[in-house]
């Protein structure tokens, strides 16, 4: 992302105030200040770029995972959302974390084995390969079955085609107990950065992990009381390690979390920075020549000092955003939720 910015602002004129100054006592001219005037700001960004990114979907498979892979499989459409509103190139597989069965172990399931733009009734397809079923072992191991999947034999056999050299890739684990997987966590990181190249170990744009598991430290329950689930105490350290999202699996609606997902595997940028606290009623944001609506297509964050767009209104790859507004100057960390007051000189 690329951000220019400019700004005027009047002033009053400091030989004016010099010569006022002269013209009158000092104990009466002692309150003249120069004027300070609202600023105009100009700044100007420019969308990530197209996007092409493979998409690992770990499901627990055990026993007590039956209504968290219900809530998932009815959710696809908010998880993709974003994927196409961006034009994302994605290909989406999904694997379970048994490997005790091994016909299953590692291996993408599906007649389907992974979703791309171009795979018909990918909303059927999706909820049938996301609901694993639960007679998998209790003995989860997540990070192992992405080891596998994604190694010799399977990448060149049952696997064949997911796992693309240009794309990036996400790793995202779905389960209600912690990874029991024999390696440490980093092995299991270094094994999917090597994948990406030297630069995946720096830049999580290439590789990360994202975890949808129970609570750290303590896990959690559902509210309505369909289960309890164990910290995901590993699988929240590689999503951490990796800049990936982390959520809860007792969550009562998967909506938010699979849509943050989508928009952050999708790599577009739905918040916009800005230099200075803006007037709100000042604020004009145009995308692509598009003058946007505030309050329906973005709103204002003054609590951030930021523009936040709206899901469906997000700005598409490579396009230019471009935000003008008033502005006082003010040196706080965070804007006002009103207009704001003069605090300074600019």
């Amino acid at each position: 992302m690329r951000a220019r910015a400019t700004n005027s602002c009047l002033r009053m004129g400091r030989a004016a105030v010099f010569l006022a100054t002269l013209a009158c006592p000092l104990a009466t001219c002692r309150s003249l200040e120069p004027t300070v005037f609202p600023a105009t700001m100009t700044e100007e960004y420019v969308q990530s770029p197209l996007r092409m990114v493979d998409v690992l979907l770990v499901i627990d498979s055990s026993g007590s995972m039956e209504e968290e892979q219900e809530r998932l499989s009815r959710n696809f459409q908010a998880f993709i959302r974003a994927f196409v509103d961006a034009r994302v190139d994605y290909h989406v597989g999904v694997i379970t974390t048994d490997l005790r069965n091994q016909e299953q172990a590692g291996r993408l399931l599906g007649d389907v084995p992974f979703i791309t733009p171009q795979t018909p009734d990918a909303a059927d397809v999706f909820a049938d390969n996301v609901t694993v079923g639960t007679n998998g072992s209790g003995l989860e191991m997540g990070l192992e079955a992405v080891a596998l999947a994604l190694s010799e034999p399977l990448v060149s056999t049952y696997n064949a085609g997911f796992l693309r050299d240009a794309a990036s890739l996400s790793v995202v684990v779905f389960s209600d107990e912690d990874d029991m997987s024999p390696g440490s966590v980093d092995d299991y990181l270094n094994f999917l950065a090597a994948l990406k190249g030297d630069r995946a170990y720096r830049d999580h744009a290439l590789m990360n992990v994202s975890a949808v598991v129970g609570d750290v430290p303590y896990g959690c329950e559902a509210s309505d009381g369909t289960g309890v689930a164990g910290a995901g105490t590993r699988y929240t350290y590689a999503a951490q390690s990796t800049n990936g999202v982390t959520a809860s699996i007792c969550s009562d609606d998967f909506t938010p979390i699979v849509e943050s997902l989508g928009l952050d595997l999708s790599g577009l940028r739905d918040e916009f920075p800005l230099t200075r606290c803006a007037r709100a009623d000042t604020l004009e944001v145009v995308v692509e020549g598009r003058l946007e609506q505030q309050g329906v297509a973005y709103s204002y964050r003054p609590d951030r000092r930021s523009i936040l767009f709206e899901p469906g209104w997000i700005p598409g790859p490579e396009e230019t955003i471009r935000i003008s507004y008033e502005y006082y100057p003010d040196n706080q960390p965070s804007c006002p939720a009103g207009e704001p007051t003069p605090s300074d000189t600019p």
